[in-house]
């Protein structure tokens, strides 16, 4: 799992990538500790996702940064994830 991890990154162009079996797993890595994720930081969504993706993230003690979406496919936009990163955003 290491390997394709730091594989997907690579590709994507981003610091971590992290490979999970499921979205319920997804949102309970988010108190793994390997994201780094506390209180103060900022996290970027998308705002069409189901409820517990902030209420993960707030939980954590970090702000939801919602950014925009492609038309479309509804996905998180990258460049608009980008342009949403500021100093206090998590890693």
């Amino acid at each position: 799992m290491e390997a394709f991890e730091k594989e997907l990154a690579a590709a994507l162009g981003v610091g971590r990538a992290i490979g999970v079996s499921s979205g319920t797993d997804a949102l309970a890595g988010w108190r793994c500790w390997r994201f780094g994720v506390g209180q103060g930081d900022e996290v970027v969504t998308t705002p069409l996702s189901f409820f517990a993706t902030v209420g993960c993230i707030a939980r954590l003690g970090a702000r939801p940064v919602f950014c925009g979406y492609r038309s479309g496919s509804f996905n998180l936009d990258p460049a608009a994830a980008a342009a949403a990163c500021r100093a206090k955003t998590a890693p």
